[in-house]
């Protein structure tokens, strides 16, 4: 499916999931899957409230900088926290069940001591200020995730004031000091014009260091095929760089004996949905 496909199938399930009927906001227009935020409430309560998952709900909230729109049933600033909060305890600390999960994208990612996780990670030690969804270092060995449901897409242009000063301070060292990577010498157009949110993100990676994921519903092709697009042109070892996706990472906790009906049930519903309630769309099947 592409964006607008997927989208209408997830909004019409969480729409009727949740009995909506004047739904929320969005830019001028109302929709029938958005959870508005009642008067006299902040949007960090109705995210506490309403939309974490009942298990996420009880453990103490791991603060962080919420999105404008982390109220949206289909956040998936939230999506990220309701699958990861389970595997981190209070101070930060991942289970040593995600760093099992995550070892067949990043197998060099080896359970330590000293492990870390973070929701909107920025790294303060170079000059690019990416908020990276979910990040994970456990023994030298770091993870950057890029989470991804109903958004339109992967952004194509930064959309700066002057992108020829931002890819030569900011973008082209990270890319150059990172030559292993590319197949090809990367242009300010690749960069700036074309690829922008895919390049910002996998020049973080790093041969033997650093793992770049890019976490994805099956059901969008487009995503995928961007992906591709992208990996074909640029990337000469993507080892480091992976395309994942969701339905997989929830088959590997499960592995893992860990519960995750009501992850599954919210967000991939829509695939086991009552054909009665959505006859038209092929993306309601039996499991």
């Amino acid at each position: 499916m592409n964006h607008l496909e997927f989208f209408e199938v997830v909004k019409s399930y969480l729409g009727t999931k949740n009995n909506s009927e004047q739904g929320g906001e969005y830019k001028g227009k109302r929709y029938m899957h958005i959870l508005d935020i009642p008067k006299g409430k902040t949007k960090e309560n109705v995210v506490k409230e309403s939309n974490l998952l009942p298990e996420i709900k009880k453990l103490p909230w791991i603060p962080f900088k919420l999105h404008r729109y982390a109220h949206h049933l289909n956040s998936s600033q939230i999506m990220c926290y309701n699958f990861f909060r389970r595997f981190i305890d209070n101070n930060d600390n991942p289970s040593k069940q995600l760093v099992k999960i995550l070892q067949d994208y990043c197998p060099l990612l080896e359970y330590s001591n000293d492990a870390k996780c973070k929701f909107e990670y920025i790294e303060n030690d170079v000059a690019e200020k990416t908020n990276f969804d979910f990040y994970i270092e456990s023994g030298g060995i770091k993870v950057y995730c890029e989470i991804k449901y109903t958004e339109q897409s992967f952004s194509k242009s930064g959309g700066g004031k002057n992108p020829t000063k931002q890819f030569k301070d900011i973008y082209k060292p990270i890319i150059d000091g990172n030559k292993d990577l590319w197949k090809c010498e990367i242009t300010e157009k690749d960069v700036m014009e074309d690829y922008y949110q895919l390049f910002r993100n996998a020049m973080r990676a790093k041969t033997e260091r650093k793992y770049v994921l890019f976490i994805c519903p099956k059901d969008r092709e487009d995503l995928k095929n961007n992906f591709i697009e992208f990996k074909n042109n640029f990337l000469e070892n993507d080892e480091m760089i992976r395309y994942v996706y969701w339905e997989d990472l929830i088959s590997k906790a499960k592995s893992q004996n860990v519960n995750m009906d009501s992850f599954e049930e919210k967000y991939f519903g829509y695939k086991i949905c009552n054909s009665s309630i959505f006859p038209t769309h092929t993306a309601c099947i039996e499991r």
